[in-house]
């Protein structure tokens, strides 16, 4: 077993099955899977095991990534309440606004700019599968560290017509 930086276990084990989501089997690893996004709500939005965190590392609200939001005046930009935000919404965007302006300390190679570690999804290129492959598997090691069991993310068959809408 080894601790990462983060707090976060890896098991060296054998990974449960990936189930299909609508199948019964898949059920158990739905339930660990609403247990752990209620307790990464409930986290700062800095801590990089928060649902919130996790959420940004792949894509952020009015994301406008032309210019690549190496500036941080870009960066603030991309927190900008939507008209009707709820409280908790309003205060997500605030705590990454700290985030993002230094005020909560973390790890230098978590920041903003060239360097920066949110907003990293490569839409429209080579590299989409295989981030989304590694973005997922550190994910669901995430979720093991919150439930405390081995945790496989089912998937959806798209292929499957019973569940196109």
């Amino acid at each position: 077993m080894l601790l990462t930086e983060s707090g976060v276990k890896l098991n060296a084990q054998t990974p449960p099955v990936r189930r299909e989501v609508h199948d019964p089997a898949a059920a158990p690893m739905l339930q660990l899977y609403k247990r752990a996004i209620k307790e990464m709500k409930d986290r700062p939005v800095w801590d990089p095991t928060s649902w919130w965190f996790q959420a940004n590392i792949h894509w952020t609200p009015q994301q406008d990534d032309s210019k690549g939001c190496y500036e941080i005046n870009c960066f603030n930009a991309l927190f900008q309440p939507l008209p009707g935000a709820t409280p908790e919404v309003l205060a997500r965007i605030q705590a990454s606004r700290r985030l993002v302006a230094g005020e909560v300390p973390l790890d230098p190679s978590v920041g903003v700019g060239r360097d920066r570690i949110w907003l990293k999804c490569p839409h429209r290129t080579y590299d989409f599968l295989p981030w989304h492959r590694v973005y997922l598997y550190f994910f669901e090691r995430i979720i093991e560290s919150v439930v405390g069991e081995p945790f496989a993310l089912p998937y959806w068959n798209y292929l499957d017509t019973r569940y196109r809408d």
